[in-house]
Parts: structure tokens; sequence; C-alpha cells
């Protein structure tokens, strides 16, 4: 951890909220079954990265998301949809496309967005492409949001975009919701 991650660590510390700080039932809900919750994630699932892959993994448990988008390379041309199928006995059929921005036009509704652009000044115009993309009940989740200042900062503006009802700061990753139910703009501090 670098000089400026670890102060970000222990700003975050300071201000994270555990699950009775909270007075939204959906946030509460979320610290409850997924941060807190006792149940592993399951191994037929593949998302993640580094280390959060097991945090990434509960979410879309939780949220019960079958079709993904793995954004993962400088400049985001080339896209990975992954999209699970459950069949019986609790196994999953995984397909996974590379495909451009031209053909995500072709694919079901994306549940969960990973957006893992190491360079994060282009987070941002990466996330205005994939907007025509995002349903309200899509989730956006960006890894190392507190790795650098740079990362930090830009993480600030794509959740104060005016589309994002709702955002998580989990530390090491940041969840970004669209839902037209939350009717006030929030942004939770979480541990």
């Amino acid at each position: 951890m670098n000089g400026y991650a670890l102060k970000a660590y222990l700003k975050y510390r300071k201000q994270a909220k555990g699950r009775h700080d909270v007075h939204s039932p959906f946030v509460f809900d979320f610290v409850e079954n997924v941060l807190r919750g006792k149940q592993k994630a399951s191994s037929n699932f593949i998302l993640g990265i580094k280390q959060s892959n097991f945090l990434i993994n509960r979410i879309a448990q939780y949220f019960d998301c079958r079709q993904f988008l793995w954004l993962s390379n400088n400049h985001s041309e080339e896209l990975s949809f992954i999209g699970l199928q459950h069949m019986e006995n609790n196994k999953a059929s995984v397909v996974s496309k590379q495909c451009s921005w031209d053909h995500l036009k072709t694919f079901p509704t994306i549940d969960l967005v990973l957006l893992d652009i190491n360079d994060p000044q282009e987070w941002q115009p990466t996330f205005e492409k994939l907007f025509p993309f995002i349903s309200p009940n899509t989730i956006v989740i960006i890894p190392s949001i507190h790795q650098s200042e740079w990362h930090t900062q830009n993480w600030e503006q794509i959740a104060q975009q005016r589309t994002v009802k709702l955002s998580f700061d989990l530390f090491r990753i940041g969840l970004l919701f669209f839902r037209e139910e939350f009717l006030v703009k929030q942004h939770f501090v979480l541990k």
C-alpha cells in the first residue's frame, strides 16, 4: 500500500458506516447480507479481480446477476461479455464472448459491469460510452478507487453523475446503482 492509499484507508475507516448507521433498508440489507453475510460465494462464479473477487462474486449472487460486462483493457475497445445460465443442480453454464461496442446492442440487458481499467482517466470516457447500455437495475463496479489520488478523484466524478442514484465506497471497490426507486441521490462509505 502506497502513502496515498494508506491515508485514504485511514480516512475511509473514520468515515465508514456499519449496518446500524444507515437508515436505508436497501443499504442495511446489502451490509447485512453481502458485507457481513455468513453464506459463502458459489465456487461456480468466476468473475473477479485481484483481492476483490470474493466480494464481487457475493455481490453478483446477492443481486442475482446473470449478464456481465467486463471492461478490462486500456481504451476499452474490446469488451468481454459473460452470460450465466443456471441449470439443474445449482450449476451454471457460462457463455463468454469478446465483442466491440457496436455489437453490444445485440446482447441481453447487462446486470453487472466490472469497469476494470488501469488508467482512471479512461473511466469517465468509458462510462459515457457505456451509459446507453445501462438499465435501471445495472450495477457498475469500479475496483481500486483509492489506489492513488487520480483514482479517487475519477471515482468521485463518476459517482457524482446525475444518472447515478446510489453509490457505495467499500474502499477496494466502488459500486454505482441507477435504480429509479432511489429518488434522492445518496453516497455511502460502508465497512
